[in-house]
């Protein structure tokens, strides 16, 4: 084979990839393959419907290994299959893809072709082969030989569901509070795991979906009219499924630190001067009548800083104080008023009338709305 190498992965295991898949593989995969000295491009790459298709721009001699046996163009194609839960892959010349780009290719009864008909043209690659350098219009590696670092792939396979969106389907199921069907979705420890202690594919790691319903249905079973609270009970118990679930792997699920992810709620970040939290300056809001720890709590509240709002509290801290030039606006209005805009479309996902829909919005929706109640009951344990 002279003209450049193509590879064929199959991932007909069930996974549906993101709209931005490329963009997003192909900009983890030179740093995944680092060590290896090779990088793709990605205008090199094609999804479709069950396979993908990799244009190497190598020959088929770049596959030739050294005398152990090891080869960085075979390793690094192992890799991306590995990361795309793939057992095999086919290399194939440049001739050879022009059949794939017909709408009614079947990356399945291609292969069978291969195997049941033109078993002539199609050889295994194996450590001899390579070594023989004796190549064949279709090449199929199984890797069963094939000579790589396991710790360094260890390392690579962790960060191997960052293209994919099975993490968005487990997430509705655990937002929408379906217990058997989160469980039929992701029973491998260490998916679940990689959700809960990242958030490259969701907004925040997956436990604190469950977290956060934790908190709002204990102050709908405080405050609601009852016959919701029915419902609401039903739901709560759902939940404290996962709450146990998530409990088995060792994850705490009574805190969540809303600070670290102050961009994607209406919270002040956390080097907000007061005017940027508060719209004045220090002198102006003492004009107004704000003392220092008044300022301070007003900002903190902004911040979503739990526990440093209820040290001011206790110190006597006014959070009735006006910071507003031309309408009311209190700490304590400010965080109902949050509360009341949520909840005027959330209402029906709390119930579980409505599932999620859009699962970032949805997400973020709801963190939002749990930091405002938390913070909405914290200033009410002080000021009533």
């Amino acid at each position: 084979m002279s003209d450049y190498l193509y590879a064929v992965i199959p991932y007909n295991s069930g996974l549906r990839f993101k709209d931005d898949a490329e963009d997003k593989f192909v900009e983890r995969m030179p740093k995944d393959i680092k060590g290896y000295d090779i990088e793709f491009e990605k205008d090199l790459f094609q999804m479709f419907s069950d396979f993908i298709l990799i244009n190497t721009c190598w020959r088929m001699s770049s596959l030739a290994c050294d005398e152990n046996g090891r080869c960085d163009a075979r390793s690094a194609i192992y890799i991306v299959a590995r990361l795309l839960n793939a057992k095999e892959v086919w290399y194939v010349g440049e001739m050879c893809t022009d059949e794939m780009f017909r709408p009614d290719f079947n990356f399945d009864d291609w292969k069978r072709s291969l195997i049941e008909e033109n078993a002539y043209c199609t050889k295994e690659v194996t450590l001899d082969m390579l070594r023989s350098g004796h190549w064949a219009s279709y090449c199929h590696d199984d890797f069963s030989d094939i000579v790589i670092d396991q710790k360094y792939l260890t390392n690579v396979l962790e960060n191997r569901q960052f293209f994919y969106d099975k993490a968005e389907e487990v997430a509705k199921a655990v937002f929408d509070i379906d217990y058997d069907r989160f469980i039929s979705l992701e029973s491998d420890s260490d998916k679940i795991l990689y959700l809960c202690n990242n958030s490259e594919d969701l907004p925040y790691p997956l436990h604190f979906i469950t977290i956060c319903w934790d908190i709002i249905f204990g102050y709908v079973l405080d405050e609601w009219k009852e016959e919701y609270k029915t419902i609401v009970s039903k739901r709560k118990a759902e939940n404290d499924k996962f709450i146990a679930f998530f409990r088995r792997f060792g994850l705490e699920m009574t805190g969540i630190p809303f600070l670290e992810y102050w961009d994607i709620f209406y919270c002040d970040e956390p080097e907000a001067t007061v005017e940027d939290c508060l719209d004045l300056t220090e002198d102006q809001l003492k004009k107004k009548g704000f003392r220092d720890i008044d300022i301070e709590l007003a900002c903190c509240v902004n911040k979503f800083l739990f526990e440093r709002v209820e040290q001011l509290l206790k110190q006597g801290g006014d959070p009735l104080k006006d910071w507003s030039e031309n309408e009311h606006y209190t700490c304590v209005t400010r965080i109902y008023s949050e509360i009341q805009f949520i909840l005027s479309y959330f209402v029906g996902k709390i119930l579980g009338k409505e599932k999620l829909d859009n699962c970032e919005r949805d997400l973020c929706d709801l963190f939002c709305l749990t930091a405002h109640e938390k913070m909405d009951h914290l200033l009410d344990k002080y000021y009533q």
